[in-house]
């Protein structure tokens, strides 16, 4: 039964570190100069920096489990295992941050395209603002594809 519980402890950290990995790419395009679009890029850069660095841990424990060889102990097996879990733990919460990062990039993208429209004088004409309202919003268009990349939307 233990063994059972190992074998698929082992296929599902395989599968999450397969999926995992997709998102541990630099693919950061992102040119704005505006600071809370700076900031909220950096928190999106660092939640998925740790995730990576926690689905690295998860494969280092999972490698654990799979050197477990006929010398093992049971002891040996529930240390590697545990390993895994905590682990596990880890990239889980720290999936979730990186989710709620991205998140928070597309709301504060379409708050600062808000802001960036409420901020165009009533004598100026769209004209005058046009840089500003396109870099606004090919902010919110980079963060909703970010997210929805993630999310498999098609």
């Amino acid at each position: 039964m233990t063994r059972k519980w190992i074998i698929g402890a082992i296929a599902l950290t395989t599968a999450v570190l397969a999926v995992g990995a997709v998102g541990c790419s630099d693919d950061d395009d992102d040119d704005s100069t505006d600071a809370s679009a700076s900031a909220t890029t950096g928190a999106v850069d660092s939640a998925n920096e740790q995730l990576c660095n926690d689905l690295g841990d998860l494969e280092t424990a999972v490698q654990g489990v799979q050197d477990l060889d006929s010398s093992s102990s049971v002891d040996d097996a529930t240390s590697a295992v545990d390993a895994v879990q905590t682990a596990w733990d880890d990239a889980k919460s720290s999936a979730e941050a990186f989710e709620q990062a991205k998140a928070t990039a597309l709301a504060t993208a379409v708050e600062n395209l808000g802001d960036t429209i409420q901020n165009v004088s009533a004598t100026d004409t769209l004209g005058d603002a046009q840089a500003d309202v396109q870099a606004s919003a090919d902010e919110v268009k980079a963060a909703r594809d970010d997210l929805s990349t993630d999310a498999d939307c098609s």
